[in-house]
């Protein structure tokens, strides 16, 4: 607050309980422009913050000091929404891929909007007839190194199908869309899973009823196990 305080103090001169800044003063745009784009960082912070929570199952939003009643479903309804969109314009993408005979057909599992519950969200045929398995992971935002968040049964299916499962990371998706890819997500899975599941073996022993339920792997897109394609500019 200290620094912000100074920063008026400098738009506006020295700040006591009598000061009055009217539009006729000098300084008066200059502060309305100031405390707007201070508004406008905040709630860039919140919307971020809010999506970033409801991906990882929180229900508490780090920039609130006070956590406010309908935050964490309005996270959850945000990030649905930015996953329904990703997802639509990805379908684009791969529509103009068949058109172009780069890959041989695709199918987009949630088409509809119906969740097909399986741990990918488009299957490939490509020309060689090879499968692969795409998961789209978007952020309305234009930071593509927000972290991702994985499931223990997306994980899984990285470990089997390994080369074959493809992470689409998608951001700015309501602006300019733009996506880098990540062909070796398994290196993530070759870390986490043994460890995963010496904790359920573990809690087993201790306990026959405990166990592990909806946890996610929350996963830094710039960790040096991972590797992702440059900008590929999306349809929008």
């Amino acid at each position: 607050l200290a620094n912000e305080m100074n920063e008026v103090e400098n738009l506006i001169g020295s700040i006591d309980s009598k000061k009055i800044i009217t539009e006729g003063n000098s300084s008066f745009n200059d502060l309305i422009s100031y405390l707007n784009s201070k508004f406008e960082d905040l709630n860039l912070s919140y919307f971020i913050d809010l999506e970033q929570s409801a991906l990882a199952g929180k229900d508490k939003v780090s920039t609130r000091v006070v956590k406010v009643p309908g935050d964490f479903e309005k996270g959850r309804k945000r990030a649905k929404e930015v996953g329904e969109k990703g997802e639509r314009i990805l379908n684009k993408y791969f529509e103009i891929e068949k058109s172009k005979k780069r890959i041989k057909d695709f199918t987009w599992l949630n088409d509809g909007n119906i969740e097909s519950g399986k741990p990918y969200d488009f299957e490939i045929i490509q020309t060689d007839n090879e499968i692969l398995y795409v998961d789209a992971k978007s952020t309305g935002f234009d930071e593509f190194n927000k972290p991702i968040y994985i499931s223990p049964n997306e994980l899984e299916w990285i470990d089997t199908y390994r080369d074959n499962y493809h992470i689409y990371r998608l951001y700015s998706i309501y602006t300019e869309p733009k996506m880098r890819i990540c062909k070796n997500v398994f290196e993530v899975s070759d870390i986490f899973l043994p460890h995963y599941k010496e904790i359920g073996t573990f809690l087993k022993k201790v306990h026959n009823k405990l166990a592990i339920s909806g946890a996610k792997l929350r996963v830094p897109v710039d960790i040096d196990v991972l590797s992702f394609t440059g900008d590929l500019n999306l349809p929008n």
